[in-house]
């Protein structure tokens, strides 16, 4: 008779890292999911939105911007952690500017790893005056679409260097 070995091997880090990512991405979306069941509150379903999206990506900050239709600017609804002074709810980006309106124009998901030298933003100097003044500059920003109607973005905001991969697009 012979004797079986069994042999362990230790757990792969990378393998442990990936599935801890995901099993905590899955949790923050059915939490996401779980709110927007409870609540017709669009402010607390938004805060709880730029909340869930800022922990996933830990980013600095995340904002949920509104398309206001007849002037095309974009309409700070909800802010979450530090994006500066200069980004806070009501605040207004002017049609087609900075990394949100790219994501409008494109109709697609933007990154950038540094907003104040990315030569595909428009950066008014009132625009460029408050990113000066912000702790971020890298971003990603995803338009969000309703019946192919862009109502909105949604954005992250990061450190200079920070990266956006496709994995925080897919997010």
């Amino acid at each position: 008779m012979t004797r079986r070995r069994t042999v362990r091997r230790a757990a792969d880090p990378e393998i442990v890292t990936e599935s801890e990512a995901r099993r905590r991405e899955t949790e923050a979306l059915f939490e996401v999911g779980r709110v927007l069941s409870q609540s017709l509150d669009p402010d607390v379903i938004g805060q709880r939105v730029v909340d869930s999206v800022r922990a996933l990506l830990a980013a600095q900050a995340s904002i949920l911007y509104r398309l206001e239709p007849e002037t095309g600017d974009l309409v700070a609804v909800v802010c979450s952690g530090d994006a500066g002074p200069g980004f806070a709810p009501n605040v207004v980006l002017p049609a087609g500017t900075g990394i949100a309106g790219l994501a409008v124009r494109d109709r697609a998901p933007r990154v950038s790893r540094h907003v104040m030298r990315d030569p595909r933003l428009a950066l008014p100097p009132e625009l460029r005056a408050r990113i000066e003044q912000a702790p971020f500059r890298a971003a990603l920003a995803v338009p969000l679409v309703v019946t192919e109607r862009v109502v909105g973005v949604l954005a992250a905001y990061d450190k200079e260097g920070r990266t956006f991969d496709a994995r925080a697009v897919r997010l």
